[in-house]
């Protein structure tokens, strides 16, 4: 399914929904590839609680691939239930290729069936953050609104994700905020996060309740926090409790603009580029940047609500994917952009494992088999393969390959010409910007133990060849 499809209908399984985040992420440079594996699943939805299932891992610069798993809202890692089996540059491609080499074959796949025991269990994972839930008033009166707030803190040093449930309770509405939240922290960094909750207001009079508000993430953490209604309480309104939270916690204050940008978002070895940056200062006091380029620096006096255009050069050396970080600083204030660059080298396609019979006889059948790899951090396309020999002939063509492919030629002595007969696999392909290349391999197969009938029937069928052809 394609992903304009999940986005404009909202709806579908791993597969798709794994496919619209890498669409996402891709739109904005950011390489990401498709994992299928198993899971594991306590919903009743499934007749077993294994099954096969899809997620995707995200390139980081100088960290490598990084798992993310929508479906289960995991984000940046994965619980012990996700066995990896493959991965791919899409979901489109089949998790299953039969492959058979000869002639006269026909494959008809049965069903699939995977089993997963469970060898031991070890210890539950113990929390990566610190939760605490509070309410702002402990008495209110039916049909009231009430403020709930949680202060969440990383106790790491390092990024973590939170993945935040609040609890659904009976007569009790959330207006503001959502039940599930996810949340990046960064090393020990706090954060607080707020409801708006409101009583039912056709609550039973003369009855007492109490409500629990319980705050969990998928790691274990959790914490609880109740308050009580009774009809006389006092009743406070949405606008009073909107009120109390904090003005940077629903909007906060944008002081600067910051962007760069590239003319593309891929290039080869050695280009010579310009990064250009927009610096906007949204304030109206004056301020003194600096805005750096790793150790290029300048400094810039922007005027309150001016924006300002400054230009970098920056050659591109380091092959694969190139994360260039221009950052702008005031006092404390800092901002970065980040560019996602994928830097390529010349494309270079071998021809590896080549397997053929050196000699043959005319009645005997011989294979040649090979494989063309492409070399990392390079883009081929428009490629042609063809196996050149008088009679012998292959060619096959692909508009980009990703992974190496396998070639099988079947052919028999007596389709060759006498003696030595000199093949060639030839492989013409393209950069990402039109460069032509070539790749030749060159081998000799030669027929032996010819009768004076066959080395005849050769010859009559060479010349007829050479007329005709």
């Amino acid at each position: 399914m394609k992903s304009s499809w999940v986005l404009e209908n909202k709806q579908g399984v791993c597969d798709e929904l794994t496919s619209l985040f890498m669409s996402l992420c891709r739109s904005l440079g950011i390489p990401t590839k498709f994992v299928s594996g198993m899971s594991y699943t306590d919903l009743e939805l499934f007749s077993s609680p294994w099954g096969p299932h899809g997620w995707s891992e995200v390139y980081f610069p100088d960290i490598g691939w990084v798992p993310f798993d929508v479906t289960y809202r995991q984000m940046g890692y994965l619980d012990a239930t996700h066995i990896k089996l493959r991965e791919a540059p899409d979901a489109k491609d089949s998790s299953i290729e039969y492959l058979s080499r000869g002639r006269d074959i026909k494959i008809k796949g049965g069903p699939l069936n995977i089993n997963v025991e469970t060898l031991k269990k070890g210890v539950k994972v113990v929390p990566n953050i610190d939760i605490n839930v509070f309410v702002k008033y402990e008495d209110v009166g039916f049909g009231s609104y009430n403020l709930v707030w949680a202060e969440i803190k990383n106790l790491h040093e390092y990024y973590v994700t939170a993945d935040l449930a609040l609890s659904r309770t009976n007569e009790l509405k959330v207006v503001y905020g959502k039940h599930k939240t996810s949340l990046l922290l960064r090393p020990l960094e706090k954060k607080k996060v707020y409801w708006i909750v409101q009583v039912d207001e056709n609550l039973k009079q003369g009855w007492s309740y109490k409500f629990p508000v319980e705050l969990r993430d998928i790691r274990g953490a959790e914490s609880l926090a109740h308050f009580n209604s009774l009809r006389t309480d006092p009743i406070y309104s949405y606008i009073e409790i909107k009120n109390l939270i904090p003005r940077s916690a629903t909007k906060p204050e944008k002081r600067t603009e910051f962007e760069c940008i590239a003319p593309e978002s891929r290039y080869n070895i050695d280009a010579e580029i310009t990064i250009t940056c927009t610096i906007k200062n949204l304030q109206t006091a004056r301020k003194q940047y600096n805005i750096c380029l790793d150790t290029n620096c300048k400094d810039e006096l922007i005027q309150g609500g001016e924006e300002k255009t400054i230009q970098f050069a920056r050659r591109l050396t380091k092959p694969g994917i190139n994360n260039i970080v221009v950052s702008a600083e005031h006092g404390t204030e800092q901002k970065r952009s980040y560019l996602l660059l994928d830097v390529l080298v010349e494309p270079k396609i071998n021809v590896t494992d080549l397997e053929y019979p050196k000699t043959i006889e005319f009645k005997d059948e011989g294979k040649i088999i090979f494989t063309i790899r492409k070399n990392q951090d390079s883009v081929a396309k428009n490629i042609k393969v063809t196996l050149v020999h008088d009679k012998v002939h292959m060619q096959k063509n692909f508009q980009e390959i990703l992974q190496p492919q396998e070639f099988s030629i079947l052919f028999y002595g007596s389709n060759l010409k006498g003696k030595n007969n000199d093949f060639e696999i030839v492989i013409d392909y393209e950069d990402d910007q039109g460069k032509k290349f070539q790749t030749v391999e060159k081998f000799t197969i030669e027929i032996v133990n010819l009768t004076f009938f066959q080395k005849f029937m050769l010859f009559i069928d060479d010349l007829e060849n050479k007329v005709f052809h």
